[in-house]
């Protein structure tokens, strides 16, 4: 699990998670335990496992991520990289969705990663799990 210095927010009484320029709305199942914990807006440790995290084509809405190793490991990529201060993993296919291959990541490259509100996981800073 990546795990992020990031910031919980809450505004049109729906809850997000920041880092970086990065926001995610929640899901709505994490939307309804949040607010059942009168749960209020804190600095969190938020968590994204390494296949849920997201090659955005453009930056926006994403957390820039320095590439330090990648290994092709059949039809996945498996990249190690620096985002927020923070040595992360990312798993990506070797295809897109529309059959494209997606070249292998140098050392040095930047890439936009997001997130999707539904995979990430809330805990305090203390690491409790914020959602239950």
């Amino acid at each position: 699990m990546n795990l992020f210095d990031a910031r919980l927010t809450q505004e049109d009484g729906k809850y997000a998670v920041s880092i970086g320029g990065c926001k995610a709305v929640l899901s709505e199942d994490k939307q309804k335990n949040l607010a059942a914990g009168h749960v209020a807006a804190q600095d969190i440790v938020l968590g994204v496992r390494p296949s849920h995290m997201i090659l955005a084509k453009q930056a926006g809405n994403t957390l820039p991520a320095t590439v330090e190793v990648s290994e092709m490991m059949g039809s996945e990529i498996h990249f190690h990289a620096n985002a927020a201060g923070r040595d992360v993993v990312v798993i990506v296919p070797t295809m897109d969705a529309g059959g494209n291959h997606i070249d292998t990541f140098h050392p040095g490259d930047t890439l936009n990663l997001s997130f999707s509100g539904n995979v990430c996981h809330v805990f305090g800073k203390d690491g409790e799990n914020l959602e239950f």
